[in-house]
């Protein structure tokens, strides 16, 4: 990421959405132990930068009160450890589940014979889509 103001917001999106797709296909065709790899990575990562993370939040949390954010929102803005050892904690959370991608679930069975259900799917809409939503 950049630390330049975003100037034209539909370009910006735009951007960041077709990054997103491209993650997502990198994602899907990734092994469980592949994803649980990253995950694992990202809580160490976290827990190593709370020092830069706090320094960082004091930093926005400065530039609010500066423009006069309501103290309610900045107070729902600030990063303590507390809240760094819940996004460490989420992290590991989400990495001790089951892998989703392949699974079916919730299958339900219609009067007309026909069935719908959930996936985790490998080639879902938003992996593989590069319309834009119309504005």
């Amino acid at each position: 990421m950049n630390d330049k103001p975003v100037t034209d917001v539909v370009t910006y999106m735009d951007q960041l959405g077709g990054r997103a797709r491209a993650a997502a296909r990198v994602l899907a065709a990734a092994s469980t132990a592949q994803k649980n790899a990253a995950l694992s990575a990202i809580a160490t990562e976290l827990d190593a930068s709370r020092a830069a993370l706090a320094e960082a939040n004091a930093k926005d949390l400065e530039g609010g009160r500066a423009k006069g954010l309501d103290a309610a929102l900045i107070d729902r803005l600030a990063v303590s450890p507390k809240v760094i050892d819940s996004m460490i904690e989420g992290v590991r959370q989400v990495a001790a589940l089951p892998d989703p991608i392949g699974e079916v679930f919730g299958m339900n069975y219609r009067p007309s014979a026909s069935r719908s259900a959930g996936c985790g799917c490998r080639s879902a809409w938003s992996a593989s889509s590069t319309s834009r939503a119309p504005t």
